[in-house]
């Protein structure tokens, strides 16, 4: 294959030009030689070739093949952008919004970004959503933002994916630290729960291994959302609500872990602030997303709403749960919620 490009470009042929300097760039059938990547795409830039001409300009802006020279790659980027290539457009227009080469000028830099989205360059897309949720060379307009946001998002740009919580963005150090202190915790408590013994493991042994298998599915939850993919951004709040369901039930038990004689009457008292507070919460909601419809505060509020909803549905099954359990110890003075459930 290499040797049959290399013979068409070496007769002129524009695209044989273009396709050996990309082989010579990534040493793909030649061996890398950014330099060689370059004459070869000069040749082609030479016959007015649009994709070489954009080759050069990011060499230039690179530094491979040529001294670094941002002045001189945004004259390549524009000769490439005057003939409508999208990568050259959006290349030029990142020119000019920070300054690079050019004069900064972030509304010059908006209207190339606008050429190449709505040519369907997903990167342009992404560009422009930021240049219109901040009102950078365009007013600002969340609608819009939003708009060019979620069709980057449609081609799979992962910037565009994780502004809208399509594709996680990896753990900090500390999450990264806390969740594998939390999975080494759980794990403990269940070791611990086979090695109880007479009335408390009679008393404690089922909330202990509820605690720790539940506490494993959170982290289990929440690394495939730090890193994993979601189809939709209804299949991503559901997760969202049920990795905080899993949380809400996982502080309830770890309460009775912790305090396994808590009343019925105090359970009580929880269950009902719990439910008074998602009532309030789901009306203050719908009001907020009524407000914001459309926009990127409603999106992130969408996802807040459905992570506050399952930690207090979490908390409050539970607590239902437990409470019905409890039932048939109401003749043990002694006796709390968690015995009732294991009892």
């Amino acid at each position: 294959m290499a040797s049959a490009v290399r013979a068409k470009a070496e007769q002129g042929d524009a695209k044989a030009e273009v396709r050996l300097g990309s082989m010579y760039y990534y040493g793909e059938g030649e061996p890398r030689d950014y330099g060689e990547a370059m004459r070869w795409a000069r040749k082609a830039a030479d016959q007015g070739n649009a994709w070489a001409e954009y080759d050069i300009g990011a060499f230039y802006e690179s530094g491979k093949g040529v001294p670094q020279d941002d002045a001189a790659a945004a004259r390549w980027y524009r000769k490439a952008a005057e003939q409508g290539e999208a990568r050259a457009e959006v290349a030029l227009g990142t020119m000019y919004f920070y300054g690079q080469g050019v004069t900064e000028d972030r509304e010059v830099a908006a209207a190339w970004y606008r050429k190449a989205a709505e040519k369907g360059l997903a990167r342009a897309q992404y560009d422009l959503s930021y240049a219109y949720a901040h009102g950078q060379g365009v007013p600002q307009d969340q609608a819009e933002a939003d708009r060019w946001l979620h069709k980057a998002a449609a081609q799979g740009d992962k910037n565009a994916e994780q502004e809208l919580g399509l594709r996680g963005n990896g753990l900090s150090t500390w999450s990264a630290v806390t969740l594998a202190a939390l999975v080494l915790w759980c794990f403990w408590i269940l070791k611990g729960a086979s090695s109880l013994s007479g009335e408390i493991r009679e008393r404690q042994r089922l909330v202990l291994i509820l605690a720790g298998a539940v506490g494993v599915i959170c982290a289990a939850l929440k690394l495939y959302r730090a890193y994993g993919v979601f189809p939709s951004l209804l299949v991503a709040d559901i997760a969202y609500f049920v990795e905080l369901a899993f949380c809400g039930v996982f502080a309830v038990l770890l309460v009775f872990v912790l305090h396994p004689a808590v009343k019925p009457k105090t359970a009580k008292i929880v269950l009902g602030a719990v439910g008074a507070c998602v009532v309030l919460f789901n009306i203050l909601a719908v009001r907020f997303v009524l407000a914001h419809r459309g926009t990127w505060p409603d999106i992130r509020a969408q996802r807040g709403f459905a992570g506050l909803n399952g930690l207090l549905v979490g908390v409050a099954i539970l607590l239902v749960i437990l409470l019905w359990r409890g039932g048939d110890r109401r003749g043990d003075p002694s006796g709390g919620v968690a015995d009732g459930e294991v009892g």
